[in-house]
């Protein structure tokens, strides 16, 4: 029997296999670090079991953050579309839902959460007939799922190679059709090696959210799994030994 060492590097293989498929832009990815997960967005999903949604409250919760957000950014962002990727990347509850043009991306998302889940990537093939193709139609006002990448509101969304899928019906799951869509999952076992091997191809917390949170991220995982830290070869003796004086010299200041 293999070890899991072994295991893990059969399947990471196996992704590298499921990533050759796609060599053409007409496919987009998510990743889920839950397989269990729905495609549905944040705004439309249970709280303790039970459904909160209405249209109402949906209105209300993002033209209050129409109002409000201008004070926190220095874009001048009037149009819903754009108002609406800027509330999802800062956590407001929208009717969309985050997809990216890469596979390594949506493989860090579906890894990034070590936990006892199963790990999941989508890949979804679209057509251009599935971007919406007017703007003045209002989000609000579609009459099925739609995609529309955003305008560079941020480095984050530029370095994801990010887009969104536009949810008509927040309330429902969304199940694309069979023919357009596949799927990878990842052990929950086998998410700490996916991890490192994305570690070594550039894919990490920082290249991700590209902030000084994705640095800090990025180095408590380092931290915590011992993995890709540079360490020096030596702790510098003159530092320690200058604070150690800077110390005493302060005590002696003071005595006198």
């Amino acid at each position: 029997m293999e070890d899991s060492t072994s295991e893990s590097k059969k399947r990471w293989n196996e992704f590298l296999g499921f990533l050759s498929k796609f060599e053409t832009t007409n496919f987009v990815f998510r990743g889920h670090g839950d397989k269990c997960f729905k495609l549905q967005p944040n705004i439309g999903r249970m709280v303790d079991g039970k459904s909160i949604y209405s249209f109402n409250e949906e209105w209300a919760v993002f033209a209050q953050f129409k109002r409000q957000v201008r004070q926190f950014t220095k874009n001048d962002v009037r149009d819903e579309w754009e108002l609406l990727a800027l509330g999802q990347h800062h956590g407001l509850p929208t009717r969309l839902l985050d997809w990216t043009y890469s596979v390594l991306i949506a493989c860090y998302v579906a890894v990034s959460t070590e936990d006892e889940c199963d790990g999941q990537i989508i890949a979804l093939k679209i057509s251009r007939d599935d971007f919406i193709d007017d703007k003045d139609v209002s989000p609000f006002n579609l009459g099925r799922v739609k995609f529309f990448i955003p305008p560079a509101l941020s480095p984050r969304i530029i370095n994801q190679r990010g887009l969104f899928s536009v949810h008509h019906q927040p309330k429902e799951p969304w199940v694309p059709k069979k023919r357009t869509t596949q799927y990878f999952d990842i052990p929950s076992e086998m998410k700490r090696y996916f991890r490192k091997q994305l570690f070594l191809l550039g894919i990490n917390p920082l290249s991700v959210k590209t902030d000084i949170d994705g640095l800090g991220e990025m180095l408590k995982w380092q931290y915590r799994t011992a993995y890709g830290l540079r360490m020096d070869k030596k702790y510098p003796k003159s530092s320690q030994s200058n604070v150690s004086h800077g110390l005493i010299c302060d005590v002696a200041d003071e005595s006198e």
